[in-house]
């Protein structure tokens, strides 16, 4: 059997949309919430892992959670694979390439219904 653990947490904390009282340092309640995905990691100790966030998080932030889980981070924007415009990173143990672009569009993920609403 193999074990995987998939996640992030929220990145509400960390965000430059946050415009009051946005996190920046390794603490306050968004390193509480990201230290929960460090606990299910440790608890089930899975095989292969997958920690995903917001790219303008703090550089200090991020750099801890290299640190905390022993990895690099890679940067993918989702409109890559999918039709949403986001840049997100992510750390792992094991080997990703770059995802090629699907040059997707919103008609490309919609349903036959809602394309002929839009």
């Amino acid at each position: 059997m193999i074990k995987l653990l998939l996640g992030g947490s929220p990145c509400t904390y960390w965000s430059i949309a946050q415009k009051n009282n946005r996190e920046i340092e390794a603490s306050g309640q968004g390193w509480e919430l990201f230290k929960n995905y460090l606990i299910a990691k440790e608890k089930f100790q899975p095989d292969y892992f997958l920690y995903e966030n917001n790219k303008s998080a703090s550089p200090q932030i991020k750099e801890q959670i290299c640190r905390e889980l022993g990895t690099n981070l890679m940067y993918i924007n989702s409109s890559l694979v999918s039709a949403q415009n986001r840049q997100r990173f992510y750390c792992f143990n094991w080997e990703v390439e770059q995802p090629v672009d699907r040059n997707l569009v919103l008609k490309d993920i919609l349903d036959a219904d809602d394309k002929n609403n839009i």
